[in-house]
């Protein structure tokens, strides 16, 4: 069976693959003269020297054909000039936090039980990954004293922001604490879960590892809780 290459046929006999020369294929004339008037090239070479209408089936597809509309671009990034500011230093915009690494936080509120069952399995997650090609960071609902106070020797070596107004939770949807975040540097969320549901805390980590080529942390571990809801992020005052 033979097989087309370009302008040539070639054949395999007795071992030997044989070429042999195929024609090419003219086109009639009178299909390039209707070809230009379609294309409003002109009228032809036929003598009636003026320009032809178009043919009912060429009008009736112009006429039916959709007009094409643009869908508004829904841009689902967070805020490049969200602020967060670190308990023992100056704040910056989550763009330039982002300039260089991707950012893994954790969301705690210091005034919840369930915030603090989680805090050593937390430190654990956050501690897997410092130094890996990420930025590491937990973020608490509150300010920096009571933040300092709740994490203790856990901020000593891992980033802490303070988020008293709730801002850096707001931009982040979360309705429930404690929360896994992993924010990519184009300030879109690769992943985000919230209360402590060790399959999702999993998925997450297991692809962030995987993207850093690092290795990923045992979850769950045989001292981490069993699986809670969490709190709301917005308690009732």
């Amino acid at each position: 069976m033979g097989s087309v290459f370009g302008l040539e046929r070639h054949y395999r006999m007795g071992g030997h693959i044989v070429r042999a020369e195929c024609p090419v294929t003219e086109i009639p004339q009178h299909l390039l003269d209707r070809s230009k008037k379609r294309r409003g090239g002109g009228a032809s070479d036929s003598g009636d020297g003026g320009s032809a209408a178009p043919a009912a089936s060429e009008a009736t597809e112009s006429a039916a054909a959709p007009a094409v509309v643009a869908e508004p671009v829904i841009d689902n990034r967070l805020p490049a000039d969200l602020e967060l500011k670190p308990i023992n230093g100056e704040p910056q915009t989550l763009e330039e936090w982002l300039l260089l690494f991707h950012l893994v936080v954790i969301v705690l509120d210091p005034y919840t039980d369930e915030s603090a069952w989680i805090l050593p399995t937390a430190g654990r997650v956050l501690s897997n990954f410092d130094g890996a090609g990420a930025r590491v960071a937990w973020v608490l609902a509150a300010d920096e004293a009571d933040t300092a106070q709740f994490l203790g020797p856990y901020a000593d070596n891992i980033l802490a922001f303070a988020d008293p107004e709730l801002k850096i939770v707001d931009a982040l949807e979360l309705e429930t604490l404690p929360a896994l975040v992993h924010i990519k540097q184009d300030r879109n969320i690769a992943g985000s879960a919230q209360g402590w549901q060790p399959e999702e805390w999993n998925e997450i980590t297991t692809g962030l590892a995987k993207m850093l080529r690092w290795n990923r942390p045992l979850i769950p571990a045989m001292d981490d809780p069993p699986p809670f809801a969490g709190s709301p992020s917005h308690p009732e005052s």
